[in-house]
């Protein structure tokens, strides 16, 4: 069994990304639904990999956690260039 949390917002993704979201009975941020391991779930999670944490029940391993992606790491790295 896995354990399936929304962990990023479905505003602004592709309508792909939304209906799959959708499809996985996920609406809201932090919402959890647990569903088997099984290959068409397991292709649903790497589609919209971005967006969610996934824990095996089983294990109490965390398979993919959304929250370790870097967002925008190339504003964070960008120094201010100096005017004078």
């Amino acid at each position: 069994m896995l354990r399936i949390e929304l962990v990023r917002s479905i505003i602004a993704q592709r309508p792909v990304h939304k209906a799959t979201i959708q499809a996985l009975g996920l609406r809201k941020i932090r919402q959890a639904v647990e569903k088997q391991n099984v290959p068409t779930i397991l292709g649903m999670i790497h589609t919209v990999r971005h967006m969610v944490k996934v824990t095996d029940l089983e294990t109490g391993k965390i398979l993919v956690d959304a929250t370790l992606i870097k967002r925008n790491a190339h504003a964070r790295d960008h120094k201010p260039s100096e005017t004078h």
